[in-house]
């Protein structure tokens, strides 16, 4: 079990940050070996993903990615902990670039500590441009893989950030890590059950809170020098997102129309216009129509967060939407 003792200064320097190559890397994990997690999405993203992941599987740099693997854990550095909310796949790769080769030889040698690899996979790691490999190979995989989907994976992880950074400002720790897994437990603490037993305190930097969609239903934690402190978890509703848009009520529908009646039902949490456009699939224009119904009946409101304009449901739509 491990027992993360967090001080007084910890709440506050704790950030949200998003990570690209982290869902690049836990969706190239369940396409080699989480069939019961590929199996929930939707066919017809199981069968481009699969035929995709075909095309850059075997270039070097994925078989190293590949090899150092285990059921349970990974190499840091390949995947390493984001800056802020602000990373882009950009970021992310230049991070992988920067690491030490000594470093990087270091944590996959731990990585592989007990196994064997293949003579080619030996050569590779041998090679005095293992990084750049590594690197170069993420960069083909998250063309072939997540480019495309990126706007969508990133309102869901957003969305749950809005919602957990609330959370985290009027309950606290207990608020922000609730839900967030049944291997997590706040007591004055967090306690992760699953893992060795080790104690970490975090001395005032706070944590890093990273929220996943493909993650789900398990989490991470960088607890290795010199990566920040940070713990990696299921983003909010990311499973019915990928599963496909919850359906409105009919009955709903008739009273209020079919189109007010799906934003009305997508707006369970804190939501942006642009997020509706992906969730629903219609225009910003006709989003923005029914919004100002809904707000003029009081059905929603709205509020400024940074840059974003948020809506919700207010009582009175939670109540209409529950009946329905």
């Amino acid at each position: 079990m491990l027992r993360i003792e967090v001080g007084a200064d910890d709440l506050t320097a704790t950030r949200f940050a998003v990570a690209p190559v982290i869902e690049l890397e836990q969706l190239m994990r369940s396409l080699d070996a989480r069939p019961e997690v590929m199996a929930t999405y939707p066919e017809r993203l199981r069968i481009r993903w699969l035929k995709r992941y075909s095309t850059v599987k075997l270039l070097p740099g994925m078989r190293v990615i590949r090899a150092v693997r285990s059921p349970r854990s990974g190499v840091d550095f390949i995947s390493p902990p984001p800056a802020g909310l602000a990373q882009t796949i950009a970021d992310d790769l230049a991070a992988v670039r920067a690491t030490p080769l000594d470093l990087a030889r270091s944590e996959i040698a731990a990585a592989l500590k007990g196994r064997t690899v293949d003579d080619g996979v030996a050569d590779i790691l041998a090679r005095p441009d293992l990084v750049e490999i590594i690197a170069s190979a993420l960069g083909e995989a998250w063309h072939a893989l997540l480019a495309d989907d990126w706007p969508l994976l990133q309102s869901i992880v957003e969305r749950d950030v809005m919602y957990r950074a609330a959370q985290l400002t009027r309950e606290g720790w207990a608020g922000a890590l609730e839900g967030i897994s049944p291997r997590i437990r706040w007591d004055g603490g967090i306690t992760i059950s699953g893992v060795h037993d080790m104690v970490i305190r975090l001395g005032g930097r706070g944590l890093l809170l990273v929220p996943s969609v493909f993650i789900r239903p398990d989490i991470a934690t960088f607890f290795e020098p010199p990566w920040r402190k940070a713990l990696v978890y299921p983003a909010r509703g990311s499973g019915a997102l990928w599963g496909g848009e919850a359906a409105a009520p009919a009955s709903l529908g008739r009273l209020i129309g079919a189109s007010r009646a799906r934003i009305l039902t997508a707006l369970d949490s804190p939501t942006t216009t642009t997020q509706l456009r992906l969730n629903t699939g219609m225009s910003l224009g006709g989003i923005g129509d029914h919004l100002a119904i809904l707000l003029d009946h009081k059905l929603v409101s709205r509020s400024r967060s940074g840059r974003s304009v948020l809506y919700r449901r207010t009582l009175i739509g939670d109540a209409l939407v529950g009946s329905a």
